[in-house]
């Protein structure tokens, strides 16, 4: 997709692909996370919390699915 044969093809690079990422985290629901993709050249990963035990109480059965939602909203970069 690039070609970066001298000094001015690598800025072309750099200004495309910062280009191309404001244009994502501006444009597409959690484009913010592509947005990260795409400048640290990695995919996010998402550390979920542990699994909780079978005899787990309610208060702690919902205060883990909110962990587990606000992991999955914000992977790590």
């Amino acid at each position: 997709m690039y070609d970066c044969a001298s000094a001015c093809h690598v800025d072309r690079y750099t200004n495309m692909t910062n280009e191309i990422a404001l244009y994502v985290a501006t444009t597409f629901k959690n484009g913010n996370d592509v947005r990260k993709a795409i400048e640290y050249l990695n995919i996010p990963t998402i550390k979920l919390p542990d699994d909780l035990p079978t005899d787990a109480i309610v208060a702690a059965k919902k205060s883990w699915e909110k962990k587990v939602d606000k992991c999955t909203k914000n992977p790590s970069p």
